[in-house]
């Protein structure tokens, strides 16, 4: 298991911050990768937003290295909103059901998005309290995102960056199959994140540039 910090500059450059070889996901790995991220000086006076899957371990972590930066759930990976909710609805409605999440977090302001929210609840109260349930509970933090600029919003309101580079990973050390240890993985891996910022560093977020122009 890999644990993976990607942070994005002011300027709209993406950067793979850190990452550790772990044996799982839990509340200890990720207290433990976190806390020295905090100790070699990321201590995080200038971090707008976390985004973060819905996994306990890793929002535990998040809670005890950075408790005041705000926290953005991610919309879409493991624990999200739109991947539960679409396990408790009928593949009728599916397409449906989750449209109306999309018309929540594409809105564009925080007022929309919980304008749009209600009626969506409202919608489907009656027929999937259950799913409801689930957005209600973590709607702060899924709304936490609109404090930023628009132009923003889009690339961190999910773990999709992280996700692209998990899929370059599994590409590289699939044809691998077998590592001595820990620290052959830690070697590849650390290859292939020097060879990503690399790429990062050469090419600035489209929408950052585009808020950038318009200052």
């Amino acid at each position: 298991m890999l644990l993976v910090a990607l942070g994005v500059t002011p300027d709209g450059h993406k950067e793979v911050i850190a990452f550790k070889v772990t044996n799982g996901e839990t509340r200890q790995a990720w207290e433990s990768f976190l806390q020295d991220l905090y100790r070699r000086g990321l201590r995080g006076a200038n971090l707008r937003l976390i985004t973060t899957d819905g996994g306990g371990g890793v929002q535990a972590g998040v809670e005890l290295a950075y408790p005041h930066v705000p926290r953005q759930r991610c919309w879409f990976h493991p624990g999200a909103p739109g991947q539960n909710v679409a396990q408790r609805v009928r593949r009728r409605d599916q397409q449906a059901v989750l449209q109306g999440l999309r018309d929540v977090y594409a809105a564009k302001t925080r007022r929309a998005a919980l304008q749009a929210y209600a009626a969506w609840g409202w919608r489907w109260q009656a027929r999937y309290p259950k799913a409801v349930a689930l957005v209600e509970r973590d709607l702060e933090e899924l709304l936490a995102v609109f404090e930023l600029p628009e132009e923003h919003r889009r690339m961190v309101r999910t773990t999709n960056p992280i996700e692209r580079t998990f899929r370059e990973v599994r590409r590289r050390t699939r044809s691998i199959g077998t590592f001595v240890n820990d620290a052959s993985i830690a070697r590849i891996v650390y290859g292939l994140v020097a060879y990503f910022n690399r790429k990062y560093a050469a090419r600035l977020c489209p929408a950052f540039r585009k808020k950038r122009q318009v200052a």
